[in-house]
């Protein structure tokens, strides 16, 4: 154990970003044993034509560990070693502790104990030697403070089975200077490792033997009975994939790479047995027969119930049996969960109403809930419809809801709500809430459900949300908070020399940065009434026509945004606040400027609204759904205040529940270290957070910044979307608008062209 004063390594953040994901092979149980777990719950997924699920049992296992940085398995039990840092009265006061693990296949007898490890060192893999004895890969990363250098070393370990470390050898690389590892893989007498797309091998002394050329990066090694293979990124072209490759490790020849045919498995761990190499994307579980060829896809992680972002290894015990390791880390406690997944007949497995979630892009949030849900939940459980894997996942989800396929649930992200409302596609929550005991339309923020309301309905609702507007300085704007198109014109003649108005800012750019926030403005989804032959949307051209085409680099300013702000030369610039600590970052910034004012986008009238757009989960219920009940108790659990509560810091945003956000604001403003009434330890805030080459410590909110908080959610009046559709119409606006700018057409003219296309893609498009 070590204890040390002065600021945690910043080298370990480093390196998650540098190093590769180790991906460990899957050592197999020799004697076959298999050991019942406890069903603390059954679930099924999607049954497959010949009438079979893949059925998963669980159990929960509370380790002392804050991460799991490898695993194995061997003769019926699983190996771990993991570490946790322990926080003192402060942040520069902390122990760091590396733990082997020991249990059976059922997660009991359970055994620890700790290794002398020093926290500069990390432990990349851990496998079975020909000698049944356990071996670490460690990387070891030295920094010199005085010289600035930094050393990197790989040592291996041999390790008995009840943790005691036996052996220790440098691996000595044929390479010059840091030798780095990759990922490792364990083969009888051989450790393979790979680095700068190669492969190297070591002896059981650390000595070096063969190295074999991949040609591209390497994540993944795997033995089976036809040979060695390895797994990386191909990296060629425009179809740039993940590859596999058979290497003949007597000739080093390496063989074309492996033919999946429709599939393209990227990013995935590598798990074998006999002649099968397990492939898991994070997604599915795929087989590739290294006999026959053949891919195959065995089971999806979601509808077995497993995260897929906490799993840490999983093991194959048969062709149609597998053991899950996952590690989360809640509450200041970590959990492994064991989970057994079975090949089982349909009909022995009891039958829930399934409710249909589709997703462009899945986040950890909803894969979270959506396992809670199913272990919990009785009556129904949801299963998720993913697009995340195709090229332009919203397009592909929303030609296949416009062919008829409609889910009973349906995350809003990157999708035309507003086309959805007015087809009549979307069901309103209200009522939902009115009989909810929990979670009410009262527990909102006032103004973010009044910008998200269609005529006095609430077709959706997200968890949290950013807020974003424009940003001056009181200096330059005093305490304007609305800008008019004349007014934004005056400014703009007020620039200083050598200002800008906005940073870097085009034609086109302009248009596209106005419209994010106002294209609902100029366009009606009920009545298909469009307006930009107005002269609000003629005078946003002629002022767009202002600024240069494209960015001219040796005329724009080479000073960053934070100086620019600090000598009064920026007028206007982006404002997004994704949390709380944003808040104080520009009032900071801005601080030698007057402070900051937030200023919504220009309009007819000087709207002094500001934009919101919801964090990644906003859910809604079709009309189409048959369960609506049902669906509402998965959605509600995303807007539940103890969810948010959770949630909102871990994921950004800031939570759209009231009581969540007092939280939120509670703990920014702590001073002191403190429990909170459930359990939930708070620290002062104490972080250094950068804009450019401007760095800022962010402290505990003052009073007069949790104001400004407050003042800031009170003007929320709309709530935005990108999507599809958006992105049409911009191209759209953006490709008539040339003309103008050419100086071929007026600005009445473009407006008038721009306003018969947009017609009628809404007119197609309702």
């Amino acid at each position: 154990m070590k204890k040390k004063n002065g600021k945690r390594p910043i080298i370990g953040i480093i390196l998650l970003s540098f190093l590769m994901i180790v991906l460990t092979s899957c050592g197999n149980d020799k004697k076959g044993e298999e050991k019942t777990l406890n069903k603390t719950n059954v679930s099924k997924q999607e049954q497959s034509e010949d009438g079979y699920v893949y059925q998963a049992s669980f159990q929960d296992i509370e380790i002392p560990c804050t991460d799991i940085s490898s695993s194995c398995m061997y003769d019926g039990r699983i190996y771990m070693v993991g570490s946790k840092y322990e926080d003192g009265e402060t942040e520069d006061d902390y122990t760091y502790t590396v733990y082997f693990l020991s249990c059976n296949l059922d997660g009991s007898d359970m055994k620890q104990k700790k290794l002398d490890f020093k926290e500069t060192e990390f432990i990349e893999y851990m496998g079975i030697d020909q000698e049944e004895n356990l071996r670490l890969v460690t990387m070891r990363y030295d920094y010199n403070e005085k010289t600035g250098s930094s050393k990197s070393q790989a040592f291996l370990y041999t390790i008995d089975k009840e943790g005691t470390i036996i052996d220790t050898c440098k691996l000595k690389s044929k390479d010059k200077g840091n030798f780095y590892i990759g990922t490792a893989y364990m083969a009888g007498d051989t450790l393979y490792t790979s680095g700068n797309k190669k492969i190297y091998t070591f002896n059981m002394k650390g000595k070096p033997e063969k190295t074999y050329d991949f040609g591209s990066s390497i994540s993944a090694m795997a033995f089976t009975e036809e040979g060695f293979y390895a797994y990386g990124y191909g990296g060629k072209g425009d179809n740039d994939s993940f590859i596999m490759k058979g290497i003949d490790t007597k000739t080093g020849e390496v063989g074309k790479p492996v033919d999946f045919g429709d599939y393209r498995i990227n990013n995935a761990t590598l798990c074998t047995r006999e002649n099968a190499i397990y492939m898991n994307d994070s997604n599915n579980v795929y087989c590739f027969d290294t006999k026959t060829k053949e891919v195959t896809t065995l089971f999806n992680w979601i509808n077995s119930d497993i995260n897929s972002n906490n799993i840490k290894n999983y093991f194959p015990l048969s062709d149609e049996e597998f053991l899950v390791l996952s590690y989360s880390y809640e509450n200041n406690e970590g959990k492994v969960e064991i989970a057994n997944i079975k090949k089982v007949k349909a009909s022995t497995v009891k039958e829930k109403t399934v409710l249909r979630l589709a997703c462009a892009n899945t986040d950890d949030r909803i894969k979270k809930n959506i396992i809670s849900f199913n272990k919990e939940n009785k009556d129904y459980r949801v299963e998720l419809d993913d697009y995340s894997h195709y090229e332009n996942p919203a397009m592909q989800l929303g030609l296949d809801i416009n062919s008829g396929k409609i889910p009973d649930i349906l995350c809003i992200e990157s999708l035309p709500v507003s086309q959805y409302i007015q087809k009549g596609l979307l069901t309103d929550l209200y009522p939902f809430m009115e009989k909810d005991e929990e979670v009410n339309k009262e527990d909102f923020i006032d103004s973010i459900c009044q910008a998200t309301e269609r005529d006095g309905k609430l077709y959706f609702m997200g968890s949290a949300f950013t807020m974003q507007s424009l940003i001056g300085s009181k200096k330059n704007l005093g305490d304007m908070e609305a800008l008019t198109f004349s007014e934004m014109k005056k400014l703009y003649d007020s620039v200083p020399e050598n200002g800008e108005f906005m940073r870097m800012m085009t034609k086109n750019n302009f248009i596209t940065t106005m419209l994010s926030e106002r294209l609902e403005d100029y366009i009606d989804w009920n009545t298909g009434e469009i307006s930009f032959d107005s002269q609000e949307f003629i005078d946003l051209l002629e002022f767009a026509n202002r600024f240069p085409k494209e960015i001219d680099e040796e005329h724009a300013s080479k000073e960053s945004t934070p100086t620019m702000v600090e000598k009064g030369t920026l007028m206007l610039d982006n404002l997004y606040i994704y949390g709380l600590d944003n808040i104080q970052m520009y009032a900071k910034m801005y601080k030698k400027a007057g402070g900051f004012q937030a200023i919504a986008y220009p309009s007819k009238t000087g709207n002094t609204g500001l934009s919101i757009s919801f964090n990644g989960v906003a859910l809604a219920i079709t009309e189409q759904c048959k369960e609506k009940n049902g669906a509402w108790e998965f959605v509600r659990l995303f807007l539940t205040y103890k969810n948010q509560k959770s949630d909102s810091s871990y994921y950004g945003g800031m939570p759209t529940r009231k009581d969540a956000m007092e939280k939120a604001l509670e703990y920014a403003a702590a001073t002191k270290k403190y429990t909170d009434e459930d359990g939930t330890v708070v620290r002062p805030n104490n972080i250094t957070i950068g804009f450019d080459d401007y760095t800022v410590d962010i402290g505990p909110l003052t009073k007069k910044e949790i104001e400004t908080v407050r003042s800031m959610l009170n003007r929320i009046s709309k709530c935005i979307a990108f999507d599809a559709a958006s992105e049409e119409i911009n191209k759209i606006i953006e490709e008539e608008a040339q003309a103008y700018f050419a100086g071929d057409k007026t600005a009445q003219e473009a407006a008038g062209l721009i306003q018969n296309r947009v017609k009628l893609y809404v007119s197609e498009n309702s």
